[in-house]
């Protein structure tokens, strides 16, 4: 056997050992840490400086007096604003009325003077963060009035308190029905003060609400009060969503003629008060303290020329309504020409409870 043979023999018969070259050893796997997500940032809330977004009330409807004509004499222009407060949203409620103005204690006509009203109602969003509610605002009402004469121009109204100024027009010539109100009502600068969002439902209190109804449609017999003392009777309602999300009011108002042929118009208007997604998420209403209303009254417009007001006396007031102001006739045809100035509800409270 030569030598070649005898070194493949010897090479074969050994274990097989390392590979030459450095050898390399490598780490040890260190244990997987858990990871735990970061909290979220307490929410920023505090007081912030914020001047709320211009109104207007145009198109005034009359409530009181036989003509709706200002006639050019001495006016009284009357603005009023109140505010209040959601979680996140600050609600304006007001009224905007211009009347005819009395000397020495008596009408400048032989009529009642006449007046006219219309009623605001502006929601403003205010807060976005959902980690915070509005506890406080500064100021909650204003004022604006002025006494006028001729001129059929805008005048500003200089306020007090919550209101700025108002720019608006209390005559034109001939028929003003229509063509009063205020083009711009400016608000002065108000502190809203906001803290972390409570965790619990609390109850919601809702003041005064106030409605103007237009639209009537007629229902029954000509278009023609004719001065025949007509009826005024008004039903209210408190509407609650199944689910809990939404309370409304809703308003239906009949004006019915005395005698034959009984003329008829009907309206409704429905208010929502509530929505529980904006106002107080997580929430779901439980109870009301009212659920419904009646009035019931008779006017007499063209034999004592009076603003033809339901408020208490001799009418009949039930439930949530305070008190109405309505115009149930007007000269000639009164088709379109009906309706509320101003309809006023009690305060209400809205008892809410967590959702399931």
């Amino acid at each position: 056997m030569n030598t070649l043979s005898l070194l493949l023999a010897s090479l074969l018969a050994a274990p097989f050992g390392p590979l030459p070259g450095p050898s390399k050893s490598f780490p040890k796997a260190k244990p997987t840490q858990p990871i735990t997500p970061k909290s979220a940032p307490a929410p920023t809330c505090g007081t912030i400086k914020l001047r709320l977004p211009d109104l207007n009330a145009n198109r005034l409807v009359p409530v009181g007096g036989k003509d709706t004509e200002m006639g050019g004499g001495w006016r009284r222009l009357f603005v009023q604003v109140f505010a209040r407060h959601t979680k996140r949203d600050i609600i304006l409620d007001g009224q905007v009325s211009v009347e005819e103005e009395f000397r020495h204690g008596k009408p400048k006509y032989k009529q009642a003077p006449t007046s006219m009203k219309r009623m605001l109602n502006r929601r403003i969003p205010v807060v976005k963060n959902a980690g915070c509610e509005i506890s406080s605002i500064s100021i909650k009402e204003g004022t604006a009035s002025g006494r006028y004469r001729d001129g059929h121009n805008y005048v500003r109204a200089y306020g007090k308190d919550l209101i700025d100024w108002a720019d608006c027009r209390s005559d034109t010539k001939g028929d003003d029905e229509g063509k009063l109100g205020c083009s711009r009502i400016r608000f002065r600068e108000i502190e809203v003060t906001t803290v972390p969002a409570a965790q619990t439902c609390p109850t919601i209190k809702v003041p005064h609400t106030w409605m103007t109804i237009e639209g009537f449609r007629h229902t029954r017999g000509d278009t023609n009060m004719a001065g025949n003392d007509p009826y005024m009777e008004l039903d209210g309602q408190i509407q609650i969503t199944s689910n809990g999300s939404r309370v409304s009011v809703r308003t239906d108002v009949e004006f019915r003629e005395s005698k034959p042929d009984t003329t008829t118009f009907n309206g409704s208007h429905t208010r929502i008060i509530f929505l529980a997604d904006r106002d107080a998420p997580g929430c779901e209403v439980a109870s009301v303290n009212h659920s419904t209303g009646r009035m019931r009254a008779q006017s007499h417009p063209d034999r004592r020329g009076r603003p033809q007001q339901i408020a208490y006396g001799h009418q009949i007031i039930e439930g949530f309504f305070v008190r109405a102001s309505c115009r149930p006739d007007a000269p000639g045809n009164d088709r379109g020409r009906v309706s509320c100035g101003s309809v006023v509800t009690k305060p209400l409270e809205i008892r809410l409870r967590r959702k399931d």
